[in-house]
């Protein structure tokens, strides 16, 4: 009775052709001899498809497997007091970085802004501020996947 194994010509090849080995990267053997994928810090680039093969006596066998690692709604850059100088132009700002990407929305007192206020993603453009400014501004940031708000 022959036993049958599967060989020592396993791996997994990563998003970009590369070979993922365990001293560079996030490969395990289980106790079974499995060829586990493993990641202990995933990053956003990390993602993609992962195919692992072998050969199972003579015959190759092959199963892939697509990856997706989100990155949190994170506020860069946000400070919760923004000042302008009253009947001048000037900016409050919020960068947000997330994946999926966040969209994001600015509301004034639960209202969308007037149209003195120019809006341009992660900032609004106020012409000739003026005393109602002084109002809380709320940015809401949502993806697929997360949601969060920053009050001013």
């Amino acid at each position: 009775m022959q036993t049958t194994q599967i060989s020592s010509k396993r791996k997994w090849v990563g998003p970009k052709g590369d070979l993922v080995e365990g001293s560079s990267g996030p490969i395990e053997v289980s106790k079974a001899g499995g060829l586990l994928l493993m990641f202990s810090e995933p990053t956003t680039e990390d993602s993609g498809s992962y195919n692992c093969s072998a050969v199972y006596n003579i015959d190759p066998l092959n199963t892939g497997v697509q990856l997706v690692f989100y990155q949190d709604i994170t506020c860069e850059d946000c400070p919760t007091k923004q000042a302008l100088v009253i009947q001048t132009d000037g900016k409050i700002g919020c960068r947000v970085s997330a994946n999926p990407p966040a969209a994001i929305t600015w509301q004034k007192d639960s209202e969308i802004l007037p149209d003195r206020y120019i809006i341009e993603n992660d900032e609004i453009k106020v012409t000739g501020a003026t005393s109602e400014v002084k109002e809380n501004i709320l940015c809401e940031q949502w993806s697929s996947r997360l949601e969060s708000s920053k009050n001013w």
